[in-house]
């Protein structure tokens, strides 16, 4: 659809997103896409992941398809201020989700999101460590319950049945 490009507010700059109103902020297929998501915007040949927000008219505005965005998103986009361009909005995947986050360029959303993406990994990473040992000790309990044995044997009580060396 085309919309007209504006000059995203002061307070939303570095953030990765554009303000689009609710009546345009639809994707190819025409359904309308929430405040918040990550969407592929593809404007003048270009591409690239943000957050689409919404935006509500001042008074004394027409109501034209306009586009909010700042600029650092008007540079990648090759976008100029107050001109026209057909802009798609491609809905994405949680893939494209953790893309988004891991290249913000708010280094308040980013930060944080790298760090429990890492640890999320590391997590991940512990537990497939974790199983063969865990395996091999249950194997090991399976087997001297089979032999007879409630557990397995401990020093102490070996020392006391007699079977070990014997102390004062």
């Amino acid at each position: 659809m085309q919309l007209k490009v504006q000059k995203l507010p002061d307070g939303d700059g570095w953030r990765d997103m554009v303000r689009v109103p609710h009546k345009f902020r639809k994707d190819a297929t025409g359904e309308h896409i929430a405040r918040g998501h990550v969407v592929r915007i593809h404007a003048n040949g270009q591409c690239g992941y943000v957050v689409v927000r919404g935006y509500d008219y001042k008074a004394n505005e027409p109501h034209d398809g306009l586009i909010f965005v700042d600029s650092t998103w008007r540079g990648k986009l090759k976008l100029e201020v107050d001109e026209s361009y057909e802009v798609t909005l491609e809905r994405v995947g949680r893939l494209a989700d953790w893309l988004w986050i891991w290249r913000a360029n708010d280094p308040l959303i980013r930060i944080p999101a790298q760090i429990s993406l890492i640890s999320f990994f590391l997590g991940i990473l512990a537990l497939l460590l974790a199983i063969p040992p865990s395996v091999d000790w249950i194997k090991m309990q399976l087997k001297h319950q089979s032999n007879g044995y409630s557990a397995a044997p401990s020093p102490a009580g070996q020392a006391r049945s007699g079977a070990g060396p014997a102390f004062p």
